[in-house]
């Protein structure tokens, strides 16, 4: 992609992002200049990822409705092992995730809410989320922060959202 060709796309996606960013992610930059600037290439950067990997955008918009840090691989459905390092191959050649060391977890940028996401992302939660057994202890723990999360960041005015509820009553 050449220069001029990315400068192109970046005016094209400024208007939308400006639009679209979050109020934590203004209140976090310095100056509306720069936060238009950084809005305009993470939404130029989501289409492209979008255009070449779904599952990969798929992941990125779950990341962004967790806790940022310690995101275990399995809360990130996909086909085949493969799919989802391929997957995430494509979002850190953005650098929009770092591997954690053992690599069965990651951190991801905090990219603002995508509140669309959230009832997905409890739905996923729900999945890998282990029963009130104490040998799943361990797991429950790492998954713990991920649901608090999810759950502070969904709407709480459905009470008819039986996976929100089932997930509440897992986590103290």
């Amino acid at each position: 992609m050449t220069v001029q060709n990315y400068q192109a796309q970046l005016d094209e996606h400024k208007e939308a992002a400006i639009e679209h960013r979050s109020d934590s992610c203004a209140k976090n930059l310095r100056s509306a200049s720069i936060t238009d600037a950084v809005a305009a290439t993470l939404f130029l950067s989501i289409h492209q990822i979008v255009r070449e990997n779904a599952l990969a955008a798929d992941h990125l918009f779950l990341a962004a409705c967790v806790n940022r840090k310690d995101i275990p691989l399995d809360l990130l459905e996909a086909a085949s092992p493969q799919a989802r390092e391929d997957a995430l191959k494509v979002l850190d050649r953005y650098a929009l995730v770092t591997r954690r060391p053992a690599k069965s977890a990651l951190n991801v940028h905090r990219l603002g809410r995508f509140q669309q996401w959230t009832q997905r992302t409890i739905t996923q939660l729900l999945r890998v989320f282990p029963d009130q057994d104490h040998n799943k202890r361990s797991k429950w723990r790492r998954l713990l922060p991920h649901a608090k999360y999810a759950l502070s960041h969904s709407p709480t005015d459905d009470d008819d959202d039986e996976e929100r509820l089932e997930l509440s009553w897992n986590v103290p």
